[in-house]
């Protein structure tokens, strides 16, 4: 429970009785809402600080429930007087009291109690006059209590604005009308402070020098003769010693992220197809409706939806991926829903991962993975854009552009009962499929070149000469795992390399080489060739210590195919 604010005013409420005390030659005593005597002074019996007056205190609570002034004139003459368990051996001939109540609370009550009747007869005739004092008195306490309110609450605010600002990844910088620092950040002085050594001596000037970064734009400091830019946002806010707010983060840094590349100048390739791709996903970005994205797996979908979220208008909002084949075993539900507050004190609940796309976009990779039970509750929040955590008898608002994405035939799927037909017409508003490797040959060199030039970076080889053996191997191969393939194998070319400088056919992994033994057999025999997947699969694993769910990951299936096919191998001793 709160503690009553009386108590944090005691020196000023002593020093208000020990003053009245003496001017009405009365004793005066004060007590809380909960009728415990907080103050007392002024000589009279019994009056003992932190005693209880619950069962003597009739008049008292008569003043703390009514939240009115209450005042007896003569012995027992008060109606509340009538079911004290004291009546009998009460002593008090008068008492005169006035409630302390601040914004419409009862916080205590201060009087005049006392069983003297010559001190009370001295004052009988001015009685009126003396409640309009005591009543003064209980309300400049009362003033004085709300000015002590306000003045914790204020630093309560303080503390709680000097933590948030301290833990923002932005610098905040607070300044008065002549230029004086009234508030810095933590992450500001780290930004600025060693560009401008006179912090804190010398005044702030902003100057806007009309150059943006992304949605931000570019202010010089100036202190003293020290100099910097920043990139962020200048509010003018003018409450009390606050003239202006500035809110930033280093330039540079804001200058290196806006060099890196977009995940459309990422989608790479010279073919007409590629070149459409490219086309739909620019006139997507300009719409809210839902795309569905048909992919092969290897094919980097979740790159073709980040280049869809990043031309959109919800650029600057989340962007958040769920993948549907890895979702928990257990709480699904509640890992997607979030789950609802109990209701109790500072239980808020939970929000799911699906709320936290909020405002943004919504990624569902593989989405023909979700479970049926799943499908059935995402319907609702397309349709309505309305979610309800479990536990939950309410649903909120929520809204989001959904891109998802599947390499199987949705279609199928639903004709077969294991896909929501409802909900693939949600998702199939805009579709792009987006076409595998074999399709479009014309787009193996420059991205295999691509991935040869930034391995052998990494690596510190240098490649002189590609010898056209090696093209006509790359291109007579169909490339299952498409580009996640194509980037594997060019990666075990560089790491092969023995001649400095030079790429030949030799150095191509052994399923990609044509005059490898039984290449043509290999490749029209499906069976086999899923045999020797599995087997070089396997080899990998061992070698590379990658965990099954990611070794299945790699080979474009679901963790569930991979151990049915493990299992079928070991069962006609393929392997053991």
């Amino acid at each position: 429970m709160e503690q009553n604010i009386l108590y944090k005013m005691l020196p000023s409420l002593e020093r208000y009785a020990e003053v009245i005390s003496q001017l009405v030659r009365m004793p005066v005593t004060v007590v809380d809402d909960q009728m415990i005597r907080i103050v007392s002074k002024g000589e009279s019996v019994g009056l003992s600080v932190g005693a209880s007056l619950e069962l003597s205190g009739n008049i008292l609570q008569a003043a703390i429930d009514s939240g009115r002034p209450q005042m007896m004139t003569h012995l027992k003459g008060h109606p509340a007087c009538r079911h004290c368990e004291e009546r009998d051996t009460c002593r008090d001939v008068a008492q005169m009291l006035a409630p302390i109540v601040a914004n419409g609370k009862v916080l205590g009550v201060i009087g005049f109690v006392s069983d003297d009747r010559q001190q009370w007869e001295r004052i009988r005739e001015e009685s009126a006059a003396y409640l309009a004092f005591i009543e003064q008195i209980a309300n400049l306490i009362a003033f004085e209590a709300l000015q002590q309110t306000e003045a914790e609450r204020n630093q309560e605010l303080l503390s709680m604005m000097d933590f948030a600002l301290n833990r923002t990844a932005l610098g905040i910088l607070m300044l008065d009308s002549a230029g004086n620092i009234q508030k810095l950040n933590r992450t500001g002085r780290t930004l600025i402070e060693d560009r401008l050594y006179q912090l804190g001596e010398q005044p702030i000037g902003i100057e806007a020098i009309g150059e943006k970064l992304g949605q931000m734009d570019v202010y010089r400091l100036r202190c003293g003769s020290g100099s910097c830019c920043v990139a962020g946002s200048l509010y003018q806010v003018s409450v009390e010693h606050f003239d202006r707010v500035l809110i930033f983060t280093d330039d540079e840094a804001l200058r290196r992220r806006e060099r890196r590349p977009t995940a459309f100048s990422q989608i790479k390739g010279i073919s007409r197809q590629i070149m459409e791709v490219r086309e739909r996903i620019r006139s997507s970005a300009l719409s809210p409706s839902n795309v569905l994205l048909y992919a092969e797996d290897g094919l980097r979908k979740e790159l073709y939806a980040q280049a869809i979220h990043e031309q959109s208008a919800y650029a600057d909002k989340p962007f958040v991926r769920i993948d549907c084949g890895m979702l928990p075993a257990q709480q699904t539900e509640e890992y997607l829903f979030g789950v609802a507050g109990t209701g109790g004190a500072g239980s808020r609940g939970r929000p799911g991962r699906l709320e936290a796309a909020a405002g943004g976009t919504l990624f569902l990779d593989d989405v023909d993975a979700l479970p049926l039970a799943i499908q059935q509750k995402l319907l609702p929040l397309l349709e309505r854009h309305e979610i309800r955590r479990i536990g939950s008898g309410k649903s909120r608002k929520v809204s989001f552009r959904v891109i998802a994405s599947t390499s199987a035939d949705l279609a199928e799927l639903c004709a077969k009962g294991r896909f929501h037909r409802g909900l693939l017409y949600l998702l199939d508003v805009l579709p792009i499929e987006i076409p595998p490797l074999r399709e479009r040959k014309e787009d193996l060199r420059p991205l295999a070149l691509e991935f040869l030039s930034d391995c052998a970076r990494t690596l510190g080889k240098k490649i002189m000469d590609i010898e056209p053996a090696f093209w006509e191997s790359v291109e007579a191969y169909d490339w299952p795992g498409n580009i996640r393939e194509l980037k594997s194998a060019m990666e075990y070319v560089v790491n092969m390399q023995r001649e400095e400088g030079r790429i030949s056919a030799e150095l191509l992994p052994q399923r990609v080489r044509p005059e490898a033994p039984g290449f043509l057999n290999a490749s029209l025999n499906l069976a086999k060739l899923e045999e020797e997947t599995f087997c070089r699969a396997l080899l990998y694993q061992k070698q590379t210590g990658v965990s099954n769910e990611e070794l299945a990951r790699m080979m474009g299936i679901g963790i569930a195919t991979f151990y049915r096919k493990i299992k079928k191998l070991e069962n006609s001793k393929t392997i053991k």
